[in-house]
């Protein structure tokens, strides 16, 4: 049946109506892609001392409180007696030494193979302690400086980036990266060279970059213990369970789906020391046999 103009089925009705649902699926669409871009949750500060603000993505300050939150894209700064401490959305735990400048580059702690830490420390010192990224996924996280890159093996760790000044007092400490491994391992990196760090070792990354990383025979002063030290220990012990236990409900629920290969992926992640015991052990086994 051909619609006549007066008929509720005309074209020009048509075109209306049409109009409208393109309109409206513009607005949903849009609605969408504005979701997708808001920027992830970095963490929720627990504890403020001092002056210390956060700019955003637009570089708009705004007073660090307790219970606030930081995006992805956020730079924080202490003051001289500024501390920030913070839980990060993986079940970490990062402070903000005084006279620190640090940017979120990026951050996704969704559960899965893209997950990723990446900030830039600007100046001064931070003490991360790394989540389920750290534990499930080490190479998507990275501390960047100036002169060099910091990677992780599941860690507690402490990272002091000093820059140059003009004239250069030789008595100061020297310029450069610092990194001090309280658990687990890092990787300090940078254009001449790189070293593993164990627990108990600290290192130092020269700042003009002629030179691979090295290790030093005791840590510098830089790495005094500051006041609120006992506060991040209790926090490290309460995190640590609350990691262990997202990893074994992350295993229950692969054994119900009985994925198999995921599983296997996922115990050797958590405890890498036992499979490269397996892996031995099977080559043993194969030897045995021939």
């Amino acid at each position: 049946m051909i619609a006549s103009p007066e008929s509720p089925f005309s074209l020009t009705s048509a075109l209306r109506s049409f109009g409208r649902s393109a309109a409206l699926l513009a607005l949903i669409l849009a609605g969408l892609h504005a979701s997708a871009a808001d920027p992830a949750l970095y963490a929720r500060i627990e504890f403020v001392e001092g002056e210390v603000s956060i700019f955003d993505a637009r570089n708009e300050p705004r007073p660090a409180r307790s219970a606030g939150v930081i995006l992805a894209g956020e730079t924080i700064v202490t003051g001289p007696n500024g501390e920030l401490h913070a839980r990060t959305e993986d079940a970490g735990f990062v402070a903000f030494r005084p006279n620190t400048r640090v940017r979120i580059d990026s951050y996704l702690a969704a559960g899965g193979k893209d997950d990723n830490v990446a900030v830039s420390l600007v100046t001064g010192a931070l003490r991360s302690i790394t989540g389920w990224i750290g534990r499930l996924n080490p190479g998507g996280y990275r501390i960047k400086t100036a002169n060099a890159t910091i990677g992780i093996r599941g860690t507690d760790h402490e990272t002091h980036y000093i820059a140059p000044t003009p004239g250069g007092d030789p008595g100061a400490t020297a310029p450069g990266t610092y990194d001090k491994v309280n658990a687990g391992a890092t990787l300090l990196q940078n254009n001449a060279g790189q070293l593993l760090i164990n627990a108990g070792q600290a290192a130092h990354a020269a700042h003009d970059g002629k030179s691979s990383p090295r290790l030093l025979d005791r840590a510098p002063p830089i790495f005094k213990p500051g006041k609120n030290e006992p506060r991040i220990e209790s926090r490290r012990t309460e995190l640590s369970r609350e990691i262990e236990t997202r990893l074994q409900d992350r295993i229950n629920e692969l054994r119900d789906t009985h994925d198999l290969k995921d599983l296997k992926d996922m115990k050797d992640k958590i405890d890498p020391d036992d499979a490269r015991r397996k892996i031995i052990e099977k080559r043993k086994r194969r030897a045995a046999d021939k």
